[in-house]
């Protein structure tokens, strides 16, 4: 064979190695797209078996599910309720508080839900609240507003759980004399959708945020404190970096918050290589992913308000050590709590009293006036 003959068939298969390559980063953007940037719902933590139901307590066969700590929703098909601490367990089955909330509890199968509360305020707490819209630029979105004593506003911006996360907040928030401005943003069931009706991961959510400083402003408020869980974390530092409100903003308090989006892609799929590279590109060009300006991990040295940081060591999602980064890079102004037992979102869930108390306190401790 020839020398030309071998160099037009070296040139083929490279043409053919690239095409190859190209189309598989394509369909990695694809998969980037579905994955990351549909609006995304909470995944149950698991599925447990109920054994047995007695008066304030349940029986379930004992597995790893079963023997998650601390308060969960627990559903079934005719009723929901939430599983408390454990009673007792011996080597088949544990037996653990129960908390009937609506329908009633039979064996068979149950899921986990870490939000733990279902309905607004007023059906889940037993709270009034008022059911308000924040002006944006895609149009109203909906939000709750409970009251509270202070000129002090907080407002909670949620993660993948949806508005009902803040239920796990607003009872003690208004009880410490807060107000709670809980607010939705673009794609969320009842408010508007952005063009494309995908995820930014607070790149453009924030500007939702920003409305809602604004509503809680010409709302009677004098100063806010800003709260994310999840993707809502994001959202809340990318507003830090952008808003022109930022001498209204207080502190910030970062639930399980995603703190660097590449990061928690690598933690999803460590292995990508070129092909995982070039779909991050493709996902850029494709659909704006801008992958250094969701690295709030990079942007730690920069903060210029108080943060309360809680993260969870066993969130899979973003690594705990994203967070021991994060509060490191600026320990002057970040108070960091790593909860040991904690998956995704679930701070609350394994220790609601210390999580509660850890808000409390880092609002009070940072109210004007107080540093």
């Amino acid at each position: 064979m020839s020398r030309r003959v071998l160099t037009w068939v070296g040139i083929g298969v490279a043409v053919l190695a690239v095409a190859l390559l190209w189309r598989a980063a394509w369909r990695y953007s694809d998969e980037l797209r579905a994955e990351l940037l549909v609006p995304p719902t909470l995944p149950s933590p698991g599925v447990v078996e109920i054994l047995e139901v007695g008066g304030a307590e349940v029986t379930l066969a004992l597995t790893d599910v079963a023997l998650l700590s601390g308060t969960w929703g627990l559903t079934t098909p005719t009723s929901y309720g939430r599983l408390g601490i454990v009673n007792g367990s011996d080597s088949t089955t544990i037996t653990r508080r129960y908390e009937p909330v609506e329908g009633t509890l039979s064996a068979g199968l149950a899921s986990l839900d870490q939000v733990a509360f279902r309905g607004d305020p007023a059906r889940a707490l037993g709270r009034g609240y008022e059911s308000v819209e924040v002006e944006t630029e895609l149009g109203p979105m909906p939000a709750w507003l409970l009251g509270g004593e202070e000129d002090v506003w907080v407002i909670y911006v949620h993660g993948a759980g949806g508005r009902a996360e803040s239920l796990r907040w607003i009872g003690q928030l208004v009880d410490s004399g807060f107000p709670v401005l809980a607010i939705t943003y673009r794609n969320d069931p009842g408010a508007p959708r952005s063009p494309d009706g995908l995820v930014s991961w607070g790149f453009d959510e924030w500007r939702d945020v920003e409305a809602a400083i604004e509503f809680a402003l010409q709302g009677g408020a004098t100063t806010v404190f800003l709260a994310g869980s999840g993707i809502g974390g994001s959202a809340v530092l990318t507003t830090l970096n952008e808003t022109s409100h930022i001498r209204s903003i207080n502190g910030v308090i970062l639930d399980s918050a995603v703190l660097d989006l590449g990061a928690v892609e690598d933690a999803r799929r460590p292995n990508g290589g070129l092909i995982g590279s070039w779909g991050r590109t493709l996902a850029s060009f494709r659909f704006g992913v801008e992958w250094s300006r969701l690295d709030h991990s990079a942007a730690a040295e920069t903060l210029t308000r108080p943060v309360l940081l809680l993260h969870g060591v066993r969130d899979e999602q973003t690594p705990v050590a994203l967070a021991d980064a994060f509060a490191a890079a600026s320990p002057e102004l970040v108070e960091y709590h790593r909860f040991d037992e904690a998956i995704q979102g679930a701070t609350w869930n394994v220790s609601p009293r210390r999580f509660d108390t850890l808000l409390r306190d880092f609002l009070v401790r940072h109210l004007p006036g107080d540093e």
